[in-house]
């Protein structure tokens, strides 16, 4: 069901905006929502492989060190990780007329 879920993300915060952004040739949006936009799209885009990197680890912690799980810090750390992108990009206004 994660997966699933990853897979949506991609679809609704990857796809989507890129598709109007493809069509209008402009983020039609502030700086702030391509911020989260492209972080968002990031998100999307490593969630399904850091899905699968944590049931890896959980199925190794349960078998060799059962009722030691701390896999909730594994996704704290894949957000602080992310939290840069988010300084990188910005919007710049075209202003093209045609």
């Amino acid at each position: 069901m994660h997966l699933s879920i990853a897979d949506l993300v991609v679809a609704v915060f990857q796809v989507l905006p890129q598709l109007v952004w493809d069509i209008t040739e402009i983020f039609l949006g502030l700086d702030t929502l391509c911020r989260a936009v492209t972080y968002l799209q990031l998100v999307g885009m490593l969630a399904s492989s850091y899905t699968l990197l944590v049931m890896i680890m959980d199925r190794f912690q349960a078998v060799c060190y059962p009722m030691s799980v701390k896999i909730f810090l594994l996704f704290m750390f894949h957000s602080i990780c992310l939290q840069p992108w988010s300084s990188f990009y910005h919007c710049i206004r075209s202003t093209i007329r045609g």
